[in-house]
């Protein structure tokens, strides 16, 4: 069970009826490089480019805005394969961070200020599969509009609160980000 899972799901389906979203959910594997191949993948299998990419992953207990990723892997544990990595660059010669393009500004002025108070905006995508998926894909798609959010693990007490508070949030700000 993965959150991010849960928590897109919910996501598609609160802003399903809306018919001027479209919305294509692609399950990742967490899994170093398979990760970003797989949503490769379902980017290209789309008819047009989308107008926003978002991935999302779990972290801590918080609902978290990330800003940049950096270009490197460093586990303190493995992946979904076994795969460990100690500070290993992702793609040599690309530069050592790359700021996601999503317009994080209108995205977060959307949310009332309560909702702005359960979440964090942070400049450290981890350095784990979501960090390595979120580099790779900014750093060959640069002009896509596109952004990654640490959704609450799925071992957080109080998960349903969080990750309604979450939800509620996202199906905010999706909709701002395409404004």
């Amino acid at each position: 069970f993965n959150n991010s899972s849960r928590v897109a799901t919910e996501v598609a389906k609160a802003l399903g009826n809306r018919s001027d979203l479209e919305i294509k959910l692609c399950a990742l594997n967490t899994v170093f490089d398979k990760s970003f191949y797989q949503l490769e993948d379902c980017f290209k299998s789309l008819d047009r480019a989308p107008e926003l990419v978002l991935g999302l992953g779990e972290s801590n207990c918080n609902f978290k805005i990330e800003t940049m990723a950096r270009n490197l892997d460093k586990t303190k544990g493995p992946d979904n394969e076994g795969n460990e990595r100690n500070n290993r660059v992702i793609i040599p010669g690309a530069p050592q961070e790359l700021g996601f393009t999503y317009p994080l500004a209108s995205m977060y002025c959307s949310l009332a200020e309560r909702d702005r108070k359960q979440m964090e905006v942070s400049n450290d995508a981890g350095s784990f599969v979501c960090n390595n998926l979120a580099f790779q894909f900014t750093e060959r798609y640069d002009t896509e509009k596109f952004g990654f959010i640490h959704v609450p693990s799925h071992n957080c007490k109080n998960l349903d609160v969080k990750s309604e508070i979450t939800v509620r949030n996202l199906v905010t700000m999706i909709p701002a980000a395409l404004n």
